[in-house]
């Protein structure tokens, strides 16, 4: 035995050293290129290069597995950059200063149709100025519906309802004030101040809104220009009302805004958001989103005093402004 071992030492020793070879994932063999110095190698040195070059072997596979994974996984598109001008640009603002035109000029001055339907309708002024402060309520109050319906279904469908609703309800307050013999308030409450109130509140912020998608650097210019439409409507407005009333009457009138703004619907066609501008990939918008915890995240951050005030100044002055726009409108000289 001990001649047996002596001769498989003397065998290692004098074989002369070849590298070891392995066969990779893909069936193709691997030479290792390690060498051993006096191109001998003992039996422990090529264990040790065994194992090396399996290492070596592995490591090369995890990182071709990575990259094939990246690969892999989709692309999320980061919105571009804004357009900030151009022709396109510059329509959307006009469409939304005339949104703004329409809607706020026609509500705030919708204090000078009050006292015709006072008579109307045999009714209190404060009854009768109920239709408008419904009106404004939901124009205002309906930002986070809109604001989901804008994520869903883009700007333009969005609008589309908008004026859809503001249309159909000032024709069915002109039909029903014209056909009635004993008219009910409370029919103006459901279609002026519910139908076109909501109508008035899903076109205001798409409108408002969209402005952001193309502008960057001119977007205070730019959103100032949309916004002022809400100026110039109460200044063209309020002779509208005053000429629909004296050649038309209140019925009249309601059907004069409703074709107004049934002819608006032309602006609702051109609130279109590039392709390219897309917020989150496929497999986010897929995703359901917790809607409750956002919900919840955003009232906490009201905890703080500062903002408590800004709030509360806001709705006081808000309240102070509509009360003018309603009740003193018809007694300007």
């Amino acid at each position: 035995s001990s001649k047996t071992n002596d001769t498989l030492i003397s065998l290692l020793l004098d074989t002369p050293h070849t590298p070891p070879q392995s066969i990779t994932h893909s069936g193709s063999v691997k030479i290792s290129s390690k060498r051993h110095s006096n191109h001998r190698m003992c039996l422990a040195c090529q264990l040790k290069s065994v194992r090396s070059t399996n290492s070596d072997l592995d490591k090369d596979t995890k990182t071709e597995d990575r990259k094939n994974e990246e690969k892999d996984k989709p692309k999320i598109s980061t919105p571009t950059s804004h357009p900030d001008g151009g022709c396109l640009a510059w329509t959307i603002v006009a469409a939304s200063f005339m949104v703004s035109f329409l809607q706020d000029g026609f509500r705030d001055s919708f204090g000078l149709i009050l006292p015709t339907i006072s008579s109307h309708f045999n009714i209190g002024r404060a009854e009768a100025a109920l239709t408008n402060s419904i009106m404004t309520f939901l124009t205002l109050g309906s930002g986070p519906l809109a604001a989901f319906l804008v994520k869903r279904l883009g700007h333009r469908i969005v609008t589309l309802i908008g004026v859809s609703l503001a249309t159909v309800g000032l024709f069915i307050a002109g039909f029903y004030i014209d056909m009635s013999e004993a008219p009910n308030i409370l029919v103006l409450y459901l279609s002026v101040g519910v139908m076109t109130g909501l109508g008035f509140g899903l076109m205001y912020l798409p409108a408002m809104d969209i402005v952001e998608v193309y502008f960057s650097r001119n977007l205070g210019l730019a959103t100032g220009i949309a916004a002022a439409g809400s100026g110039f409507g109460q200044f063209v407005m309020a002779p509208v009302v005053n000429i629909l009333q004296e050649h038309f009457g209140l019925s009249g009138t309601m059907f004069g805004f409703a074709a107004i703004f049934g002819a608006s619907i032309f602006f609702c066609f051109l609130f279109s958001v590039p392709s390219s501008f897309k917020e989150a990939s496929p497999e986010e918008s897929s995703q359901p989103s917790n809607t409750s915890k956002n919900i919840f995240s955003k009232l906490s951050e009201l905890r703080s005093a500062p903002k408590l005030f800004l709030i509360l100044h806001a709705f006081l002055l808000n309240i102070c402004i509509y009360s003018i726009f309603t009740f003193y409108a018809d007694r300007a000289i």
